[in-house]
């Protein structure tokens, strides 16, 4: 019933954990060059997530579990800071992206919601997952959202290897003033909230939040509002 699911949801995790995450990855590299593989992983990528896709929203609803109606309100209460992190992370240049090493040359790299955390797509994507998966609770969800939470978790430490690796000292002093946790950095006294650096984020993430309400119940058949 959710063998495909289930074979899509390994796919992803598999690619990314076993392959970009791994000795493979260099070595892979090394044989074929950093930009093919690069763009290999990034093919590779792409279809596995639509084959992911795809195959969720195909799949039969068996419940395991059914949540506190108290608690159908999360992934609303939370979707907001996840938006702000999605968009920061594309709004000031992040070192912890692909193609952006350099960055890390900066003084002044963490700025914005990296300030926050130096993952904030990845953390997106982990509140996303997480609390969607919380409210769910059937077979099809656990293997959909479980799979982007477990790969973006891993993600996060993967990545923070690669650039210890690859721009070890330079790494290292913008290690000291981020986080992988978020606001730990802030909360710690390494780093400060600067709000005039958010508020761009803020107001792309508020109208993409409005786009998204309006069109959840049609695209995905049920109402955000639980």
């Amino acid at each position: 019933m959710f063998e495909r699911l289930a074979l899509a949801s390994f796919l992803w995790f598999a690619i990314h954990a076993f392959v970009a995450g791994s000795e493979l990855r260099w070595a892979l590299a090394k044989r074929i060059g950093e930009p093919a593989f690069r763009a290999l992983f990034a093919l590779l990528s792409l279809v596995s997530l639509a084959f992911l896709i795809s195959e969720y929203r195909r799949a039969s609803f068996y419940p395991l579990w059914f949540s506190p109606r108290i608690i159908h309100w999360l992934p609303l209460a939370v979707m907001p800071f996840a938006l702000v992190l999605l968009v920061g992370a594309y709004s000031a240049p992040n070192p912890t992206s692909l193609g952006s090493e350099k960055v890390l040359q900066r003084t002044d790299a963490a700025r914005g919601v990296l300030r926050i955390t130096r993952h904030p797509f990845l953390w997106a994507v982990m509140i996303w997952s997480g609390a969607h998966l919380l409210v769910t609770g059937h077979v099809a969800a656990i293997l959909f959202f479980g799979s982007l939470f477990a790969t973006a978790a891993r993600g996060t430490a993967s990545i923070d290897e690669k650039r210890r690796r690859t721009n070890k000292n330079e790494f290292a002093r913008y290690a000291e003033v981020t986080s992988n946790l978020p606001f730990a950095a802030i909360i710690s006294g390494r780093n400060r909230l600067a709000w005039s650096e958010l508020w761009v984020p803020a107001v792309v993430a508020g109208l993409l939040l409005a786009v998204i309400l309006h069109l959840h119940l049609r695209a995905f058949g049920f109402s955000p509002y639980g």
